[in-house]
């Protein structure tokens, strides 16, 4: 009876002692030079090749700056870097995407236009900066209607020439939803309820001198009824004295 548990345990040494070894042999087998090597190999392979394919794209930024600033209740930038030296930069442009299936476009520069152009239904809400210098192009938008800064979605456009000599386009597009921080949404909305208050309290002043021009008005209104009777009541004196 006390041998039972001996062999048992002897037969689990020899299985754990096999299966150490299988373990040493593949332990062995994964880190020999030879493997270590095609490792580094191909690690370095993919990194080479992320680094192609983060180059052979244009860096398209596009960024919504909706906290007031000065006179602009928001700011809108499109950046670009090219990634190669062989792609020419054709333009950019920037749209308003915020109705569904609609693109309206705001502004723009070129190569063949290099001062920002804004769109002449937007002039006297949008103000616009930009450039372009070979490789590099930027394109800003500083907006005065609150709607745009607070409910404004935007599209840029990219128009180059890309390594093979073929007119090509990348876009990217940015909404509210983008935002993390609601802060600067409250501080608008906090200016925006000043400013109506502020209108409010006009139009309650401009009401209240409407009403006193009203009461002038009246007044004089009045006075020559008064003189109109007097003069209508002397003429029909003077015509009785005359009858007489």
């Amino acid at each position: 009876m006390s041998t039972h548990p001996l062999t048992t345990r002897n037969t689990n040494s020899d299985t754990s002692s096999t299966v150490a070894g299988e373990a040493r042999s593949n332990l062995h087998l994964r880190f020999s030079p030879s493997a270590s090597v095609m490792l580094i190999q191909a690690g370095s392979t993919i990194v080479c090749l992320f680094l192609a394919h983060v180059a052979a794209h244009p860096d398209l930024l596009l960024s919504m700056d909706r906290r007031p600033a000065g006179q602009f209740c928001g700011h809108l930038l499109c950046h670009v870097i090219m990634g190669q030296m062989d792609e020419h930069i054709l333009g950019l442009s920037l749209f308003n995407i915020t109705l569904p299936n609609t693109r309206t476009k705001l502004a723009s520069v070129s190569l063949f236009e290099p001062r920002a152009h804004v769109e002449q239904c937007k002039s006297p809400l949008i103000n616009a900066t930009g450039y372009i210098i070979r490789n590099l192009g930027h394109l800003a938008l500083g907006f005065q209607n609150m709607v745009d800064c607070l409910n404004g979605s935007f599209l840029c456009q990219l128009d180059f020439v890309n390594v093979s000599g073929q007119p090509d386009n990348i876009i990217k597009s940015t909404s509210p939803a983008d935002m993390c921080d609601h802060s600067g949404i409250d501080h608008r909305l906090d200016r925006m309820f000043v400013a109506l208050d502020n209108l409010a309290v006009g139009f309650h002043a401009d009401l209240a001198a409407l009403q006193q021009e009203s009461s002038d008005v009246r007044q004089i209104l009045e006075a020559l009824l008064g003189s109109v009777g007097f003069i209508d009541s002397q003429i029909q004196r003077y015509n009785g004295t005359q009858q007489k």
